[in-house]
């Protein structure tokens, strides 16, 4: 992982800080330091940098490399170093923290994906705040004999782990995302076969931080089970995480979904009505951005594995108002989990809001 510290050289308290932190650091995370702006555009613009870590508020400047950072993917913690504490907050309130605050301060606490405070106090007052959940305590050795400067970067570097292993899709280089699309059609369908793959193909080779990034979306998503048998299907050496049941940072409001069988039950006279069932379940998800990968899949597993009556079940749809919506999930079912036409009881329909419903379902963990 590549850490860009950004800080203002002129808090000598931060200064000694990032100091610390530089003298201990480990080749788990290779740490950048910038305390000028452009400076830091720079390293940006060179480096791979993964991280922004951004030490203190209400510098101007920050607004900037916050808008650079989230434009290339880079994400962003957080310390606020006692500067969001009412002492601190209420110095020139209405001339300068106010208007900061509305201008880009707010905005960079509330979409950053950790704020990493000093103790219970200062956890406090970011809580009453109310600008950010993802609060974590990571004491400072410089003003407390209760942790080392060693225990202080393992707990960071945990941070950094934690906000590199959320929302994983994000980060997918092209390889890897089309490793995970072959993984999920493998496990829908059991049989290689149906991957078309040409016969020089070769199992997938990632690097462990692509196989990782799989994995924590399998399990975020709610698919391992799937996954796992789609990647054994394709022959992938993929490495085994012991820390894999890791913590990722999830939006606020985040809560897991459920299921469509476990959702409207099995207890249907018809296959066609057990789609119909299904089609209003997922309309309504849509409605509420609340449809994933995992109700993609247990659609397509769901058409694939029983024949239903295609007239009578356009015909029920087109009078319920929902042939529209259903017509759409096949279009995305194409892109998301390599659904085939041949399966498919009616054409897809891709339009604005197909791709509306695409982008819903890539952002949802997104913070």
């Amino acid at each position: 992982m590549n850490i860009l510290h950004y800080f203002d050289k002129t808090d000598s308290m931060t200064a000694q800080y990032i100091a610390m932190l530089s003298r201990v650091s480990s080749h788990e995370t290779a740490m950048f330091f910038a305390t000028d702006c452009q400076e830091a555009l720079k390293i940006l613009q060179m480096a791979d940098i993964n991280i922004l870590h951004i030490h203190g508020c209400w510098r101007t400047s920050t607004a900037r490399l916050f808008t650079k950072a989230r434009t290339k993917a880079i994400r962003l913690v957080v310390s606020p170093h006692g500067q969001l504490e009412p002492w601190f907050f209420n110095q020139r309130y209405w001339k300068e923290k106010l208007p900061k605050a509305l201008l880009f301060q707010h905005r960079i606490i509330s979409q950053a994906y950790a704020i990493v405070v000093e103790g219970a106090m200062e956890e406090e007052c970011l809580r009453k705040l109310n600008w950010n959940k993802r609060i974590i305590i990571v004491r400072n050795p410089i003003i407390t004999c209760s942790i080392t400067a060693e225990e202080t970067l393992r707990q960071l570097t945990q941070i950094y782990r934690r906000i590199m292993d959320s929302n994983t899709i994000e980060l997918m280089q092209p390889e890897t995302l089309s490793t995970l699309r072959l993984a999920i059609k493998a496990g829908i369908t059991q049989d290689i076969r149906w991957l078309n793959l040409p016969a020089s193909h070769t199992p997938p080779h990632l690097d462990e931080e692509g196989w990782r990034q799989i994995r924590c979306y399998a399990q975020q998503e709610q698919i391992e089970q799937l996954i796992d048998r789609g990647l054994r299907i394709l022959q992938c050496d993929c490495p085994h995480f012991d820390e894999m049941k890791s913590h990722p940072f999830f939006p606020d409001h985040y809560q897991p979904s459920k299921g469509i069988e476990e959702t409207i039950g099995m207890s249907f006279t018809s296959e066609n009505k057990r789609l119909i069932e299904t089609f209003r379940l997922l309309h309504r998800l849509i409605s509420r951005n609340k449809l994933t990968v995992c109700h993609l899949c247990e659609l397509d597993k769901e058409l694939r594995e029983h024949d239903c009556n295609e007239e009578k079940l356009t015909e029920s749809l087109e009078e319920l108002r929902l042939l529209k919506s259903a017509r759409r999930l096949m279009q995305v079912m194409v892109e998301e989990t390599g659904f085939d036409e041949g399966f498919m009881p009616f054409p897809p329909l891709n339009d604005r809001i197909t791709r509306n419903i695409e982008r819903q379902i890539k952002n949802h963990l997104k913070i």
